[in-house]
């Protein structure tokens, strides 16, 4: 009888011992598909932040630049008149800048012209998805066809020219019909230029 007891304890802690371990086994497999489940998540989280950038090729800013001119603007010594906007991405500066034809009339005789690039600062508004050229002015200016006390007061025209142009109107706009783009509307983190492209990182 005693015989019959020790192997009924004995099947009994075997028994037990079983039910333990399918209860790790089962506890492991919980473990593992709950694992599985947040790296698949954070899988998905990696693919969705680098799917949330966007291009904005140099063609797409021109189509939308050239509307914006030809500008003039007329000063006691002379008249200036912009045209012909042509844009620039410069990957190594990491900048956006403008080309513009820049003509000077005294009265209605033609003084000359000359090409000058617009650099400036991108700026973007969150609340209306628009992208400025922020404190714009003209660099590389040949004013050589004037005379030299004439020359300061007529780059300050120019300068204020663009920037009265440049301050009022964007560069581009994101589209409010695009639902991604409108998505992205408030969480642009930065702008890179690269391989004559603007590309627009949003922080997802």
């Amino acid at each position: 009888m005693a015989a019959d007891l020790l192997s009924d304890r004995a099947i009994a802690t075997v028994r037990g011992g079983e039910g333990c371990s399918m209860r790790r086994a089962q506890m492991m497999l919980r473990h593992g598909a709950m694992l599985l489940v947040l790296l698949l998540s954070c899988g998905s989280c990696a693919l969705w932040a680098f799917e949330t950038s966007m291009e904005i090729s140099q063609a797409d800013l021109q189509a939308r630049t050239v509307k914006l001119f030809p500008q003039h603007s007329t000063t006691p010594y002379a008249k200036v008149v912009l045209s012909d906007p042509l844009v620039q991405l410069h990957p190594k500066e990491n900048q956006l800048a403008l080309a513009l034809t820049v003509q000077l009339f005294l009265g209605d005789l033609p003084l000359g012209h000359t090409r000058a690039e617009v650099v400036g600062r991108l700026e973007y508004t969150p609340d209306s998805g628009e992208f400025y050229l922020r404190d714009a002015r003209a660099a590389n200016l040949d004013l050589s066809r004037l005379a030299p006390e004439l020359a300061p007061a007529v780059e300050n025209s120019i300068n204020e020219l663009v920037r009265g142009v440049l301050d009022h109107h964007p560069l581009y706009v994101l589209d409010e019909q695009d639902a991604r783009q409108r998505m992205m509307k408030r969480r642009m983190k930065s702008v890179e230029v690269r391989d004559g492209r603007l590309l627009i990182f949003f922080d997802m």
